[in-house]
């Protein structure tokens, strides 16, 4: 790939803005559109095929249909050769990777506006059934005012690479932002998500992820096996219903953690002051212990994923901290093809280190003792918390129901469809205020929608709050 190289006939590649293992990302010009975009290429492996590109083409076309404004637009993807490719709109920059390099841990204020951001793009994601899997700071990004997630598809595009294909299933993601059931190689859903933006909060706060190493085979061994710190120990002025929030996020368990929606809404009640109300539910479940996998069964499930391509990391002196690649001077790209975290510079860093990269790596911590026995599988609490009640709208559901079953576009008739049975499931009298508020945000976000169909929808929205 080269400047002035026409891709697929259409987008020729003007300047390139990012550079990864992975591939680059180049301000380009659509000349079909006359407009200029952002095309992220990736290189395929040898043992690449038609198969996985039909997957990530299908995974593209749904995050494609996504309109809101925490999601980077997508327009195309497509393979050229064997470069495949995905265009999406140019983004002014810089990233959150960038910005805590460059300023250190986050005020509460812009920390906890950034991490409801990003929350609010997942449940919309996670609504219409896409799992991004790739959620670190380099994959941040601001433009005009706000925050956009980008790089929808590209984790299941080089999942599909002949690269990354391991023993023990597909593994993919950045070692520092991984989640437990990436680093085993299971399958993932929404729930992996939220771990990873758990371990992004992290960062933004304190100025590094959760486990800071040395080498990404023993961050993923980490993900695996320790119980991650605590925010208020290492950034003790911290709100506590923050580090309660984010210690649920982390859970081993995918079904101990909070949703998308739950935590954006969580990061809202901090961001107002209004501690009471951060899902007392969620907060105040029992922690499972981490589970303490046996070291070879770990090498075993870890190992091979990290020697054949799941993550990469430049080589440096022995003794030295790992550094990244020196980023292109336009700092205005989408996203950096694959730095993998983001850190405390060291004293004395390179002049080629880029500022997301370079942390002197904690010890790993002594364990003198035997970590605490499981209860048995037969184990109850002695005073179960009792079910909640059960809730329903009623007719003021209908209502809205006809309203979004309205919509003459299909494509913004089934986002608000997805988003809304989504939003229901799980709804309380407590939480019905707050989920009804995120479907009118959707519905405003929704630019398919005639100005009689969103007035029709937001009134019946309006009218379901006047009922709670």
């Amino acid at each position: 790939m080269h400047e002035g190289m026409l891709l697929d006939k259409r987008y020729r590649l003007d300047a390139r803005i990012g550079h990864g293992a992975a591939g680059d990302v180049w301000r380009a010009h659509d000349l079909h559109l006359n407009r200029v975009v952002a095309v992220k290429t990736v290189r395929m492996g040898p043992g690449s095929g038609d198969v996985p590109l039909a997957r990530f083409r299908r995974e593209v076309d749904a995050a494609a249909s996504l309109n809101h404004a925490n999601v980077v637009s997508l327009h195309d993807a497509g393979q050229d050769d064997h470069v495949a490719y995905l265009v999406m709109e140019l983004l002014d920059g810089p990233s959150v990777a960038e910005t805590v390099a460059t300023d250190g841990p986050l005020p509460l204020d812009r920390g906890l506006a950034i991490g409801e951001s990003v929350a609010r793009g997942l449940a919309s994601a996670h609504a219409a059934g896409i799992v991004h899997r790739d959620i670190k700071p380099a994959n941040v990004v601001f433009h005009d005012g706000s925050v956009k997630v980008v790089d929808f598809g590209i984790a299941r595009l080089t999942e599909g690479n002949g690269e990354t294909l391991t023993q023990a299933g597909f593994t993919t993601g950045t070692a520092a932002y991984l989640s437990p059931e990436q680093a085993r190689g299971d399958k993932v859903d929404a729930a992996s998500d939220v771990y990873s933006l758990g371990c992004l909060l992290v960062a933004l706060f304190t100025g590094q992820p959760p486990f800071p190493r040395d080498l990404p085979v023993a961050q993923a061994l980490a993900h695996l096996t320790d119980t991650p710190p605590r925010l208020t120990e290492r950034r003790p002025d911290l709100p506590p219903e923050l580090d309660a929030l984010v210690a649920r996020m982390l859970a081993k368990e995918p079904a101990e953690r909070p949703t998308a929606s739950e935590v954006a809404d969580a990061l809202a009640h901090l961001a107002a002051g209004d501690r009471t109300a951060v899902m007392p539910a969620v907060l105040t479940a029992p922690t499972r212990p981490a589970r303490r996998w046996p070291l070879a069964v770990a090498a075993a499930i870890l190992v091979p994923a990290l020697a054949l391509g799941g993550w990469w990391a430049p080589r440096s002196e022995p003794g030295s901290a790992p550094v990244s690649p020196t980023p292109s001077a336009a700092t205005s790209a989408v996203v950096s093809a694959e730095p993998t975290a983001v850190g405390t510079p060291a004293p004395t860093p390179s002049p080629s280190a880029t500022a997301d990269a370079v942390w002197t790596p904690a010890p790993a911590p002594t364990r003198t003792s035997a970590p605490p026995a499981r209860p048995p599988a037969t184990t109850r609490p002695v005073n179960p918390a009792p079910a909640p009640a059960p809730f329903s709208l009623g007719a003021a559901k209908t209502a809205i129901d006809n309203a979004i079953g309205g919509v003459s576009n299909p494509g913004g008739r089934r986002q608000l469809e997805r988003a809304w049975g989504s939003l229901q499931s799980g709804m309380t009298a407590a939480n019905a205020g707050s989920r009804l508020d995120q479907l009118a945000a959707t519905a405003r976000n929704t630019t398919q929608l005639s100005r009689d169909e969103l007035n029709a929808i937001l009134g019946a929205i309006a009218s379901a709050k006047g009922r709670l």
